[in-house]
Parts: structure tokens; C-alpha cells; sequence
């Protein structure tokens, strides 16, 4: 996949977070109240895993849930 930012091949990896209870969620709005949506929920371990891609040159991540 090429870099939106750069147009650079981005390397394909996982994002991983530790959230027992929640799961990754995703916070729009900088307007002062900020909404929250669950995107993914943790596995049994406690991990959240994102597929998604970083470009190295300009630190851009692209994720999918």
C-alpha cells in the first residue's frame, strides 16, 4: 500500500493495545464533546489488534477494524 501522505510503500503490521474493558474506541469531535465509538473488542487476553499499515518517513498509520 502506498503512503497517502508521501506516496512511499507502507509495511504492513497489527497495532496492538491492552484494554480489559473496553476495547479500542474511537474519539471524533474537537469541538469540545467528544463522542465515542467502540471500534474493536478485546480478545481474552486483554489485547486489542488493528491490521493496518505505517509509513517510517512521515509516521502515517492507516488501520482497519
Amino acid at each position: 500500500m502506498k503512503c497517502p501522505t508521501c506516496g512511499k510503500e507502507m509495511e504492513p503490521g497489527l497495532l496492538i493495545a491492552e484494554s480489559f474493558i473496553g476495547g479500542a474506541k474511537w474519539v471524533g469531535g474537537h469541538d469540545g464533546k467528544p463522542e465515542k465509538e467502540k471500534l474493536v473488542s478485546p480478545d481474552l487476553l486483554g489485547n486489542v489488534k488493528l491490521l493496518g499499515y505505517r509509513c517510517r518517513s512521515c509516521r502515517q498509520l492507516v488501520l482497519k477494524y
